[in-house]
């Protein structure tokens, strides 16, 4: 059976990165690209700067392609708790996408 479109995909970028024993070895995976979301009826153009560490730790930074960093918005997480931010304001994430822990955290950098 052929793959689908989406893990021809994924398997084209697995090969790119150096295979899967490459990326079993890795420590730090930081990428950068463009994707296209469809969502609500809308066609959302972004630009994504993702860095991702062990223990859960991420930081990705999105912006719209059509007005450049001025719309940026930052995912941070911690393997435990994680924040959004965008432009000026910082919020907790929606607690589906936390882990259950009701230790505090250390606000965005």
């Amino acid at each position: 059976m052929a793959p689908s479109p989406g893990g021809k995909l994924l398997d084209d970028a697995i090969a790119a990165a150096g295979g899967n024993d490459a990326l079993t070895k890795a420590r730090h995976l930081r990428w950068t690209g463009e994707a296209d979301v469809h969502a609500g009826g809308r066609d959302i153009a972004l630009a994504v700067r993702s860095d991702i560490e062990p223990l859960g730790k991420v930081r990705s930074e999105t912006w719209l392609r059509e007005t450049g960093p001025s719309t940026l918005r930052v995912l941070e997480m911690d393997g435990r708790n994680g924040w959004t931010k965008a432009t000026a304001s910082a919020s907790r994430c929606p607690k589906r996408w936390r882990a259950t822990s009701t230790r505090s955290s250390e606000p965005m950098r």
